[in-house]
C-alpha cells in the first residue's frame, strides 16, 4: 500500500518534470476524497504544489 507522504513525493517527482495538472479517480468516492483531503493535501500545500 502506498502512503501519503509517497503520493506527494510521486506528485513532487512529476511537478518537477513538468507535469501541470492531473486527473485521478477514486473507488469510495465519500469515504476516499475525505481520507485525500485530510491526509494528502496538508501535505501537498506543504511541500508548496497545492495553494
Amino acid at each position: 500500500m502506498v502512503g501519503h507522504e509517497q503520493v506527494t513525493e510521486k506528485l513532487a517527482e512529476l511537478n518537477d518534470a513538468g507535469m501541470q495538472g492531473m486527473i485521478f479517480g477514486l473507488i469510495d468516492y465519500n469515504e476516499e476524497l475525505t481520507y485525500f483531503d485530510e491526509n494528502v493535501m496538508p501535505l501537498l500545500k506543504q511541500a508548496g504544489l497545492r495553494h
